[in-house]
């Protein structure tokens, strides 16, 4: 009878794909009140994302993520990693980002001293049709999904792979950013790049010209916008209720508004849903609605596919947007009644996702 080695305490979170740190935050939380020692491993543009850096036992700066990486540059990052891993004794390593091509390069040979592969799907194609994954699985036993959702998309799983869901609904709080919200105003944000192959934001400004918001509705858009958006807002008689950017934002601007607002505007419509998403991809505005437990206003037909919404979120057609957004300026019983819902869910909060995520840890 085989007897399963045991694991340290020592884990190594793995960022090679340039992006998803805001998955990391949570998963750093739930291991640190677990009693682990957290080694960051992550290309040299992501560090500043962490503002914390006391958090973790030792830091890997690696090249960066894009399609220019020599052979030599990205056999120096293996061989860095490797060794960095042997040093530490690091028993365990969480693969933010599985998908990444690169990720066969790192794992051709068993990492020193690491025993738990762990790996982050973001994409279930890649999982449905990606060799490179096949290829990965013969050493990473263990992933985790963003959501229960993205299992329906799951034609068949590779042999002997345990599967676990969660939902990355911590982010890090700042306070060097202030920001000052009138008491009558309704704040409906929408976070995240704004532009047309990930929102839907010209059905929005369209609809703005055709029919008034109420007073005190105020709607950000929480992301770089476009060009293409700032010229259709360039050509708006009256962008009163409008607050947007130009270029990135800062994660202390994000985290403000995010609190201040009343409510999260996904502007998630069919047609990109259909073309970008599915059952196959979440958006991660989703995650920041949750961790800040702020409700949604959803396109019907998305927000009713999807049971993660359920209570939750309060559903719009497209041709009545605005409508629905005047509604529940007024803050009606609907609205209170999603916002208590988010408050209390008892499965979208930090300590039930922090348990479903150690379990598959340490399983």
């Amino acid at each position: 009878m085989s007897v399963k080695k045991k694991i340290n305490k020592n884990i190594a979170l793995l960022e090679y794909g340039g992006s998803h740190t805001e998955c990391m935050y949570f998963q750093i939380r739930a291991l640190k009140e677990k009693g682990y020692n957290v080694f960051l491993i992550c290309n040299t543009s992501l560090l500043k994302q962490f503002p914390d850096q006391s958090l973790f036992e030792d830091i890997l700066l690696l090249h960066e993520a894009n399609g220019e990486l020599s052979n030599k540059e990205k056999w120096e990052d293996v061989r860095k990693i490797r060794s960095f891993t042997k040093k530490h004794d690091i028993n365990t390593v969480v693969i933010n980002s599985i998908e990444h091509r690169i990720m066969r390069n790192v794992l051709i040979f068993p990492l020193p001293k690491v025993k738990n592969y762990v790996g982050i799907i973001h994409y279930t194609r890649y999982l449905n049709q990606s060799g490179t994954f096949k290829w990965l699985y013969r050493k990473v036993k263990k992933v985790f999904f963003l959501s229960d959702y993205l299992l329906t998309s799951i034609k068949e799983l590779p042999r002997k792979i345990d599967v676990a869901t969660f939902y990355p609904i911590y982010l890090p709080s700042y306070d060097d950013f202030k920001l000052d919200k009138p008491e009558n105003e309704f704040w409906l944000c929408s976070p995240g790049a704004i532009s047309e192959g990930n929102k839907d934001v010209a059905t929005l400004l369209d609809a703005m010209t055709k029919k008034k918001l109420n007073d005190n509705v105020k709607i950000i858009l929480l992301g770089s916008a476009s060009t293409l958006v700032q010229e259709q807002i360039n050509k708006m008689k009256d962008t009163s209720h409008l607050v947007y950017f130009d270029g990135r934002i800062s994660q202390s601007v994000m985290d403000a508004y995010m609190k201040k607002c009343d409510a999260v505007l996904p502007l998630m419509h069919p047609e990109i849903f259909k073309k970008k998403y599915g059952n196959e991809r979440i958006s991660g505005t989703y995650n920041l609605a949750y961790a800040y437990q702020k409700p949604m206003l959803m396109e019907k037909s998305v927000m009713d596919v999807n049971n993660d919404f359920k209570d939750i979120s309060i559903s719009y057609e497209l041709d009545d947007i605005i409508d629905t957004i005047n509604y529940v300026s007024a803050q009606p019983e609907e609205y209170k009644a999603a916002l208590r819902a988010i408050q209390n869910h008892p499965y979208l909060n930090i300590e039930k996702q922090s348990e479903k995520y150690l379990d598959l840890i340490e399983k």
